[in-house]
């Protein structure tokens, strides 16, 4: 039995899904009734195209887009915790 061939997602495609996706979420908030199946279609691509959460607005965003936000957002939090930030610069 042939396997399936593994998508090489990259950022530009992550960044098209993401354009897509985010138009998704914003009708999906917009609604208090969304059909499971266009649930089930937002979670089929969130994971095809290996997407992450932003971490401030929880929305979707690319690998690259994480990682800069990820590492803001430790910063704030640290901040807002301990009164400083030490070592994530």
């Amino acid at each position: 039995m042939l396997k399936k061939k593994e998508l090489k997602v990259t950022h530009a495609m992550q960044k098209v899904a993401v354009d897509i996706l985010q138009e998704l979420e914003c009708f999906m908030i917009s609604r208090k009734d969304v059909p499971k199946e266009i649930i089930e279609i937002y979670n089929k691509m969130f994971e095809k195209y290996k997407l992450c959460n932003d971490p401030f607005v929880g929305m979707c965003c690319t690998c690259a887009d994480y990682a800069k936000q990820s590492l803001e957002y430790e910063k704030q939090a640290m901040i807002a915790r301990y009164g400083h930030c030490d070592g994530l610069d």
